[in-house]
């Protein structure tokens, strides 16, 4: 294997995604999940996370659902697996603020699902989650996290991606990456 091999391995099996939870306080439209109630416990992902860094160092943990608002020790989670010198994105529909409770904004992406624009966002989430969305970003950004919004392309809001960037930028006073 030749060492560029080596080292991309390295980055892409250093970034590790879990998903505790498919469980979520939303019932969207477009949710693939199938809503189970298993939940992985703190524990036994930090007992994983012990095993797989003994193999590979972790750079990267994503957590995403469901929604991991709703796990009561999830911001501990967050603070431990920070304490241990791991980045940390958050993948959450930003209805639930928990952003106080993590010690290092700075070292944690806070990625909310956004679907477009407010109507079809809300056509999608539930009336008023744009603003309650956007609201939780405000609060990210005004922090310190990192922030980015992710968002499906659909047939229902491709013609507006434009409009809706615009729109996230004039909403949050600057533009954040939207992937």
């Amino acid at each position: 294997m030749t060492k560029q091999l080596s080292e991309q391995f390295t980055r892409v099996l250093g970034h590790v995604y879990i998903s505790p939870l498919e469980r979520c306080n939303l019932c969207c439209k477009m949710c693939y999940t199938k809503k189970t109630t298993n939940i992985l416990s703190q524990s036994d992902i930090c007992e994983f996370l012990d095993r797989y860094g003994q193999v590979v160092p972790i750079q990267t943990v994503t957590l995403c659902g469901g929604e991991v608002g709703l796990l009561p020790w999830f911001t501990d989670l967050v603070n431990v697996l920070v304490d241990r010198g791991i980045f940390v994105q958050m993948i959450t529909n930003g209805t639930i603020d928990f952003l106080d409770r993590i010690a290092n904004p700075n070292s944690v992406n806070c990625i909310v699902s956004v679907d477009g624009l407010p109507e079809y966002h809300d056509t999608n989430r539930g009336p008023g989650m744009w603003e309650k969305s956007m609201g939780f970003l405000k609060k990210a950004i005004r922090l310190g996290f990192h922030t980015e919004i992710f968002s499906i392309v659909t047939r229902q809001n491709i013609g507006d991606i434009d409009t809706f960037e615009q729109m996230v930028e004039t909403t949050l006073g600057r533009m954040i990456p939207v992937t």
